[in-house]
């Protein structure tokens, strides 16, 4: 089960709290306010617990992810890009900017997930599965891997 609190506007830690708060009901266990911090990669993890954490911002928007597994989170405000010419460099199809985008998330939600590099992943773009919330106009919102999840907006 993954949880991912997603705010407009919204400090970190408030964010965090907020998911932390919400994972630990829909999991039945009690809320402590673990603190957040980050490994020596900059890999974020909850300090003192073995909760999995991925964190996301673009534009106005911030995401987190929660879960027992390793998982990756990535937001992407839709600007223009030359998408086509990042598509060709790393090998792989892009049908319009929201494909594009749609892959370009998935890629680097591996890497959060997985310790990866973004280069490699977006070789692989064609083949990486993932959830795809499309509630943000304007955004593409991405989650591996693929499991039951729920979105809260705060």
């Amino acid at each position: 089960m993954i949880i991912v609190g997603l705010s407009k506007n919204i400090d970190r830690d408030v964010l965090f709290t907020k998911t932390l708060n919400a994972y630990c009901n829909v999991q039945s266990i009690a809320y402590e306010p673990y603190a957040l911090k980050k490994d020596a990669d900059g890999k974020p993890y909850i300090e003192g617990n073995s909760i999995k954490v991925s964190i996301s911002h673009s534009g106005e928007y911030l995401a987190i992810a929660l879960s027992n597994n390793d998982v990756g989170i990535d937001i992407q405000e839709h600007v223009e890009a030359d998408y086509l010419r990042i598509a060709k460099r790393y090998d792989f199809s892009a049908e319009s900017l929201l494909d594009f985008y749609k892959k370009y998330t998935l890629a680097e939600c591996e890497v959060k997930r997985t310790n990866g590099t973004l280069p490699n992943f977006l070789r692989l773009a064609n083949q990486l599965n993932g959830i795809h919330y499309d509630g943000i106009k304007g955004y593409t919102l991405s989650i591996t891997p693929i499991d039951e999840y729920t979105i809260i907006e705060f």
